[in-house]
Order: structure tokens, then sequence, then C-alpha cells
């Protein structure tokens, strides 16, 4: 797998354009980023597999710590192209995990921001989907799940040789 840098002052031209040319050159972009500049990584899949035989999904994952800001919004749009452009999916999901700065109603202010955006989201707290839940902290008990199933396979059956326990 070959990978390719590109970093270039953003316009909608430019990315529409850098998207255009990776694709004739059997590019599949794994990674964007968005600061001062527009970045795109992008990786060439081997002879055997295409774009088309992954599917693209991009998220856009807020705090819900007040109104949706600018930047945050900006973020959003790239990723709604980018997933409208590869056919793929646009995903909302909610970083709640500072809950001492969560502000109430800011999750429904979110979502009403981005729908006056025409940012429609394919998976989402309000939307659903098959790989909810889309709240941070709803998500705990899954983690807990598999960190209890690793710890069961990586830890000796025998309690006398666990770390920590004496016999």
């Amino acid at each position: 797998m070959s990978k390719v840098s590109i970093r270039t002052p953003w316009t909608f031209c430019k990315i529409n354009s850098l998207c255009n040319v990776a694709k004739r050159h059997g590019f599949c972009y794994l990674q964007l980023r968005v600061n001062h500049s527009f970045n795109m990584t992008a990786y060439r899949q081997s002879s055997t597999s295409s774009v088309h035989e992954r599917d693209v999904r991009v998220r856009f994952a807020p705090s819900p710590t007040g109104f949706l800001h600018l930047g945050g919004l900006r973020t959003a749009l790239y990723n709604f192209l980018f997933a409208r452009a590869n056919q793929g999916t646009f995903i909302l999901r909610i970083e709640d995990t500072d809950q001492n700065r969560a502000v109430p109603g800011a999750i429904e202010k979110l979502e009403e921001t981005l729908q006056w955006a025409q940012l429609q989201p394919d998976e989402g707290p309000s939307v659903g989907g098959k790989f909810g839940p889309y709240i941070q902290s709803a998500r705990l008990p899954l983690y807990q799940k598999h960190v209890e199933s690793l710890l069961r396979q990586a830890l000796p059956t025998d309690a006398s040789v666990r770390p920590g326990v004496s016999s």
C-alpha cells in the first residue's frame, strides 16, 4: 500500500479536484485533517481491491458543551461532502466524555444546526444506525464487555500466578 500526503490551502474547487485526481489514480482516502490548510492523506489500494470495495464512513464528533461554532460546522461540511462524493456514510457521534462541561439541550441544538446547514447525518443519536449507540457515554457498557473479554483471555486461569494475588 503506497501513501501520499497533500497539503494545500483549501477551497472547494481544490478539494473536489484533489478527490477526483486521487480517484483516477486509484487512491482511497483514509485521513482528512482540517487545520489552517486542507491536508489529505491518501492510500493506494492493492490491485486486488478497489475504492468501491470498501465502505467510506466519516464521522463528526462534537462535544455537547454549547453551540456549534463555525470551525466545527466547517469540519462537518468537509466530512459530509467527502461521504457524499464517495457514496459513503456521514455519522454524527456525540463526544460527551467531559460530563462537567456538558450543557443541557446542546445535543438537540447541534442536530438542529446540522439540519439548518442541510448536513443530515446518515447515522447518529436521532437517526440511529447499526453501529450505535452514537453518544460516547452510552458506549461504556460495550467497552466494559470488551475489556472484560480481553482480561479473561490475557490472564492466567490459576489465581496463584495472577499479579497482586497471593495464595
